[in-house]
C-alpha cells in the first residue's frame, strides 16, 4: 500500500472519530428523549446487542468480502458503546452482498411498532448499499437505504404496516463495485419495540382525541388563547409541522403512521402525545 493512501485511510478514520464524538452527543439526547417521551411505556417485542455473538443470526455471504459479518468491539479506534457489535467490510471494490437476519418473533398483535438501531456507515466514494429490512410475513420489505454519504447514528423506523406473527429484521451491504478502498456497514443494539398511543400521556388531561384519527385532532381542557405552539415531530424527533394554534389540529396532509404531539400552553410544556395517522 502507498504512503499517501495509508495517509488518506488515517485521515479519514480521523475524521470519522470527530463524528462519532458529536453523533454520540446527539444519540444520548435522542435517548433521553424518547424516554421521556415513553414514560418508560415500551413493551420490547425483540432485541438484540450481539454481546453474545451473532449463532442466533443468519447470515448470508456472496463470499467476495474481505470480512463477512461478524462481531468486534473495536473497528479503527470505531466503537458504539465499548461492546461488541456486527460489522461487514470489504477492501477490494468487487461486487458484494453480505446478509445477516434475525431469528423470527411475533409482532402481530404489536401497533405502533417501531425498530431502532445504531448504524455506522462508510461508503468511501464506492458503490456500497447499507439496506435495512423487515420481513412481513411473506416478503422482504425495505425500510431504510443507506449510499452516498458516511454517516454514523441511531435510527428509528416506524414498521407498524409490516407487523406480523412471523417477522425479522435484515441488514445488508450491497457493493456492484468500486475503487480499492475499504468500504464498512456496522450495527449495534437492535430493538423492536411496541409504544402504545396511551403511553405518551397517562396523566395528562388534554390528550388529542380521536386517536387515532384521520383528518383531525381535539384538544381539551386547553383555551385557545393560551397557547403558544403546536408542533407535530416524527417518532425520530424531528420537526415535521407548525400547526395553528386551535383546539382542533388539522393533520390531513398528514402521511399515515405515528407521530409526536407537542403543546406549549402559557409559555409552558405540556406532556409530548403520540398520536396515529390513519
Amino acid at each position: 500500500m502507498q504512503l499517501k493512501d495509508i495517509f488518506l485511510r488515517l485521515t479519514s478514520r480521523i475524521v470519522l472519530l470527530i463524528a462519532i464524538i458529536m453523533k454520540k452527543i446527539v444519540i444520548l439526547l435522542f435517548i433521553a428523549f424518547s424516554l421521556f417521551v415513553t414514560g418508560q411505556a415500551q413493551t420490547i417485542v425483540y432485541q438484540e446487542d450481539f454481546n453474545s455473538g451473532i449463532s442466533s443470526w443468519t447470515v448470508y455471504s456472496s463470499g467476495t468480502a474481505t470480512q463477512s459479518w461478524d462481531t468486534t468491539s473495536t473497528h479503527y479506534a470505531f466503537s458504539f458503546d465499548g461492546t461488541p457489535f456486527i460489522i461487514t467490510y470489504d477492501w477490494s471494490g468487487i461486487t458484494m452482498v453480505e446478509e445477516i437476519s434475525s431469528p423470527t418473533f411475533n409482532a402481530a398483535t404489536s401497533n405502533p411498532l417501531f425498530l431502532t438501531y445504531e448504524f455506522s456507515f462508510m461508503y468511501q466514494s464506492t458503490a456500497l448499499q447499507g439496506l435495512v429490512d423487515v420481513y412481513d410475513g411473506s416478503a422482504w420489505q425495505n425500510v431504510r437505504t443507506f449510499s452516498g454519504t458516511d454517516t454514523v447514528g441511531i435510527d428509528t423506523i416506524d414498521i407498524s404496516a409490516y407487523a406480523n406473527a412471523n417477522m425479522q429484521v435484515r441488514f445488508t451491504a450491497s457493493c456492484s463495485g468500486g475503487y480499492n478502498w475499504e468500504h464498512d456497514f456496522m450495527i449495534d443494539n437492535v430493538k423492536v419495540y411496541e409504544m402504545p398511543a396511551t403511553a405518551i400521556s397517562e396523566n395528562d388531561s388534554q390528550p388529542p382525541y380521536p386517536n387515532p384519527s384521520e383528518n383531525a385532532l381535539t384538544l381539551k381542557d386547553i383555551n385557545e388563547a393560551d397557547i403558544d405552539f403546536i408542533g407535530i415531530y416524527s417518532v425520530s424527533g424531528d420537526l415535521v409541522k407548525v400547526c395553528e394554534k386551535k383546539t382542533v389540529i388539522d393533520i390531513s396532509d398528514l402521511e399515515a403512521g405515528s407521530y409526536i404531539l407537542r403543546i406549549i400552553v402559557n409559555g409552558a410544556f405540556t406532556d409530548d402525545m403520540l398520536f396515529i395517522k390513519q
